[in-house]
């Protein structure tokens, strides 16, 4: 005799006879006929801290003074080391998300920070790159 599962497994082997062989895995379609779209996106890599002067620049992925772990998506941190106190906080850059698309995918997290002089260079992962200067905290996009 042969199960279900036999039947199942069959039936998605044989791409010519089984439509449902060709379909998206990652789009669902409801009654109505419309497509949902299901986020495959990854964690995004924790990007090592700068420290100049003593104060340690960053762009954490969470923070716990945040409301919630979108807060800090484009954030640099400054934090005295000294007494492991936070001197400022600035927003980078801002994300339009669409509320027809799920957050998650229009995410867009700061991946890089490199230090030069008393500059801090930000990269994102749309490939957007901030000059912040340290000295007087003004920001250039390229």
């Amino acid at each position: 005799m042969v199960s279900i599962w036999t039947l199942l497994i069959i039936s998605c082997a044989d791409k010519s006879s089984n439509p449902e062989c060709e379909k998206n895995p990652f789009v669902s379609t409801d009654n109505n006929g419309f497509n949902f779209y299901y986020a495959k996106r990854g964690m995004p890599k924790d990007v090592q801290p700068v420290i100049h002067n003593n104060i340690e620049y960053s762009a954490p992925l969470y923070d716990k003074d945040f409301e919630d772990s979108i807060g800090c998506i484009g954030f640099i941190i400054a934090k005295d080391l000294s007494n492991d106190s936070v001197i400022w906080k600035k927003k980078i850059y801002r994300i339009a998300y669409d509320m027809n698309l799920e957050t998650d995918v229009q995410d867009c997290y700061i991946d890089s920070l490199v230090l030069k002089c008393d500059n801090l260079f930000i990269h994102n992962e749309n490939g957007s790159v901030f000059k912040l200067n340290l000295l007087n905290n003004d920001l250039t996009q390229f």
